[in-house]
């Protein structure tokens, strides 16, 4: 059985606000969970498939640095 992975690795980046909403909109039509972010002058869609509906209880919102140094310690217990 695939392990479901809790974050994402996949992102969009947009100029355009207007279109990383429609991005959204498809993407949560489809079942991802998604999160809009705004970085410099660019509109990043950043996004997982989830099992429930685009049910944002099935992702974790940490920050990265966080969740890789707890991974890290977990693989060397």
């Amino acid at each position: 059985m695939k392990e479901f992975n809790y974050i994402t690795n996949h992102e969009i980046a947009c100029h355009s606000l207007d279109n990383a909403m429609i991005l959204v909109k498809t993407l949560m039509d489809e079942d991802y969970v998604v999160m809009l972010s705004k970085e410099e002058q660019l509109y990043v869609v950043n996004y997982i498939w989830s099992p429930n509906c685009a049910d944002r209880n099935d992702v974790v919102f940490t920050s990265r640095e966080n969740f890789e140094d707890y991974i890290f310690n977990k693989e060397n217990d």
